[in-house]
């Protein structure tokens, strides 16, 4: 067989019993949707010169799968070149945000209270400490700096060491702005 982790065929067809990742979605997808796929589908071969010519690109096999088809089932990359051909690029689904759970049994279940402070158990308090003593001395370094350099910034924070330390916390936190602006 021609082994594929998206698609697994045999003589250009899809295997039953293994049919690949992409197989699996769009059968899912088929049957919610409503439609059938298996009976008119096509493999795109590796590009090669006696197979597509000198100047095939994999844009034209794209091309090419979405207008003899209704879609194209692969790895594609976005392009602004692509998207001014027509093809569009539907918007992502999967949200793999990061997330702490902890189980409990039904007989700790009934002793917990809410507690305000479990967001610090990732961590240990002395790695919680070292964490804010960087936030600190980074906020600390950067108004130092700006009260040496008269020509850094606008000098808004010469006179306001803690504003420095609040900006430094909000970078930590990934808002990746010194200073965020706001609308309000």
């Amino acid at each position: 067989p021609d082994e594929d982790k998206f698609f697994t065929l045999r003589h250009g067809k899809i295997i039953e019993g293994d049919p690949g990742l992409f197989a699996v979605i769009l059968d899912e997808v088929a049957k919610r949707a409503g439609f059938q796929w298996r009976n008119s589908f096509a493999v795109a071969l590796p590009l090669t010169k006696e197979t597509d010519g000198a100047n095939a690109t994999w844009t034209d096999i794209l091309k090419w799968g979405i207008d003899t088809f209704d879609i194209s089932m692969e790895k594609w990359g976005y392009s602004a070149a692509r998207v001014a051909l027509g093809i569009s690029f539907p918007a992502g689904w999967w949200d793999s945000s990061v997330i702490f759970v902890e189980h409990f049994d039904e007989s700790e279940q009934h002793q917990r209270d809410v507690d305000l402070w479990s967001f610090l158990r990732p961590f240990s308090f002395l790695l919680w400490g070292y964490i804010l003593l960087c936030i600190v001395t980074t906020g600390l370094l950067y108004w130092f700096l700006e009260y040496l350099n008269t020509d850094a910034d606008s000098q808004d924070l010469k006179e306001k060491p803690i504003a420095a330390i609040a900006m430094a916390a909000f970078v930590f936190t990934q808002h990746f702005e010194f200073r965020p602006n706001t609308h309000a």
